[in-house]
């Protein structure tokens, strides 16, 4: 009977909770989404080590929002990377937000579509036109077309996943606190997967 098993699944599950939930998260990409803090499409990443979360315009103004030795919120994720992904528009709010951040030494890169236009009430397309302008001037924006491109810029500009491996399938994140740094892999494949990461 299945109830001879529950033990070994409770204390399976409370040594997984105790690493999902201690300390701190820590996840290598914020991807920002606009208006709409959700997506996906983004396996490459997660095939490759990358962690991500997808972000909103209310995330660009929290307090924790800030950049201090090249990471997003340094308290919390520490993103080492922003993807501004398929934005045509923008609020000019945050625009200069991200401007702010890619002056503060945060790495960003636009995939794909770039923001051309304000949106919102009593806008001015000039002042994006002129944010993007600031942004293609720094050498930490990066501008291109696909999210394989993307890949390549990280890795270019030295960001690389805090867990690197190239399966399909596997995820991992990252929990940190002041005794150490955790990982939890989760492998969503029919496979067993051995690998040193």
């Amino acid at each position: 009977p299945c109830w001879t098993q529950v033990n070994k699944l409770a204390k399976f599950i409370a040594r997984t909770q105790a690493v999902l939930q201690n300390g701190k998260p820590r996840i290598d990409l914020a991807v920002y989404k606009g208006q709409r803090a959700y997506g996906w499409g983004y396996t490459r990443l997660l095939d490759l080590g990358y962690s991500y979360d997808v972000i909103s315009n209310p995330h660009l103004f929290l307090p924790e929002a800030v950049v201090r030795d090249g990471s997003l919120c340094p308290q919390g994720p520490a993103y080492r990377t922003l993807l501004v992904v398929d934005q045509e528009m923008l609020p000019t709010a945050s625009a200069e937000k991200l401007l702010e951040l890619a002056k503060a030494g945060l790495p960003v890169v636009f995939v794909g579509k770039v923001p051309e236009k304000a949106n919102g009430a009593f806008t001015d397309d000039g002042k994006i036109a002129d944010v993007m302008e600031q942004l293609r001037e720094l050498g930490n924006v990066t501008f291109v077309d696909t999210l394989d491109d993307a890949v390549d810029s990280l890795a270019a500009h030295g960001v690389q996943p805090r867990a690197a491996y190239r399966r399909d399938k596997l995820e991992s994140l990252c929990r940190q606190d002041e005794t150490g740094t955790y990982y939890f892999f989760y492998n969503g494949g029919d496979a067993m997967e051995t690998e040193v990461v």
